[in-house]
This record gives C-alpha cells, sequence and structure tokens, in this order.
C-alpha cells in the first residue's frame, strides 16, 4: 500500500509533464470564416479545423492560410473555400498544419491574394 502510494506521489510529481503542456489558442478568431473549436470551448491541445472562404469572388483571385506573425503563407487555393487541420505539439507548445508538422508556428490566420497578386492578411 505504501509502495503504491509513493509510485502515484512520484508519478504526479514527475510523470506526465508532456500532457501537462498546453498550448495557446492558435486562431485569430477575428480573421477565419469559421473554425470548430471556438477560444471559449478550447481545453489545452486539441485539433482545430479551420476555414477560409472567398467571399469577394471577383476580387479575390486565391486564398490562403498564414502562419505566425511574420504571415508565412503555408498553403493555397484557387477554390473558394479552404479548410484545413491544425494540430498542437505540446513540447513546443506551437501549432502546425496537419500535413506539415515540421513547420510550426503560434497562430494562423487566412490570406488572401487580390487579382493584382498583392496578400491581404485577415
Amino acid at each position: 500500500m505504501i509502495l503504491t502510494i509513493i509510485l502515484v506521489v512520484v508519478g504526479l510529481c514527475f510523470g506526465g509533464v508532456e500532457a501537462d503542456k498546453c498550448c495557446p489558442y492558435p486562431i485569430r478568431t477575428t480573421t477565419i470564416s469559421s473554425v470548430n473549436v471556438t477560444s471559449m470551448e478550447f481545453k489545452c491541445v486539441e485539433p482545430i479545423a479551420m476555414k477560409c472562404q472567398n467571399v469577394n469572388g471577383g476580387l479575390i483571385k486565391k486564398i490562403g492560410i498564414a502562419g505566425g506573425s511574420t504571415n508565412t503563407i503555408l498553403t493555397v487555393s484557387e477554390e473558394q473555400l479552404l479548410e484545413k487541420t491544425v494540430i498542437c505539439t505540446p513540447s513546443s507548445t506551437k501549432w502546425h498544419l496537419e500535413e506539415k508538422p515540421e513547420d510550426e508556428y503560434s497562430s494562423f490566420s487566412c490570406a488572401y491574394m487580390l487579382n493584382d497578386g498583392t496578400w491581404i492578411f485577415q
């Protein structure tokens, strides 16, 4: 019994440190067309599906998803809707697109390419 209690206490103190790390909510909520988990519903590390939608058909040539404060374009589409899932990496507390685990960012936004090739980020 005492050995079990000691193992539980040691496990709580030293084990599961990775599981205790949470990623901050990565979506700039005013810029994304929709997400499956809002900042109010967000718990810790669950994947988030985000959608960017072209609602200005004639003005926008392409839509994309940008990462970080530098607005690095991560993915681009010529469709009217772009949907991607972002995944938390607890060890770094950063996020990546599901298909690009090597590119981690702390935030994501929608990007829109105008007909003249200029990108705007929202």
